[in-house]
């Protein structure tokens, strides 16, 4: 028995062309619906890990005073739009409430100047400034503006 006649039709160039196609886009199809459940694995895992990670470090809020000039209003205002919080024992996480030009952030330890830096700040930012190098100590935040502010604070880390 000769099974080489067996199979007899012919297929058209266009029907090849067609098939390869459909099957290309079947591929691509498929490819996508992996790609969209590994992303959505990745995000299932990589965000509760993240909701951990900031609620399981402690923070403690530092204690600013001092005077913030707003240049909006040509004035001295008495909420200081700036947070400031010690994340862990690692790092100084400053929060601003309102943009700043020209701030100058220096920070002491035990009366020795270790960090300074210049920066302009939106509303909403957040500047964070990692004290692992420095260590356990007597700490002394200054931030000042060419217009008047002058803001300061105080902590200890253990």
């Amino acid at each position: 028995m000769s099974y080489h006649n067996l199979v007899t039709s012919e297929i058209s160039p266009e029907m090849f062309v067609f098939m390869k196609t459909k099957t290309y886009v079947c591929d691509i199809n498929q490819s996508l619906v992996i790609m969209k459940s590994m992303l959505f694995t990745l995000l299932l895992v990589v965000l509760p890990l993240q909701m951990m990670a900031k609620t399981n470090g402690s923070t403690s809020p530092v204690d600013l005073k001092g005077l913030f000039n707003d240049k909006l209003q040509k004035s001295i205002v008495e909420d200081i739009p700036i947070r400031a919080e010690i994340s862990g024992s690692e790092f100084l996480v400053l929060s601003f409430e309102a943009p700043i030009m020209d701030m100058a952030i220096t920070l002491y330890k035990d009366g020795v100047m270790v960090i300074q830096k210049s920066l302009s700040v939106f509303s909403g930012d957040i500047e964070t400034l990692d004290l692992t190098f420095w260590g356990a100590g007597e700490y002394s935040l200054k931030l000042t503006t060419p217009r008047g502010t002058a803001v300061y604070g105080n902590f200890q880390l253990e």
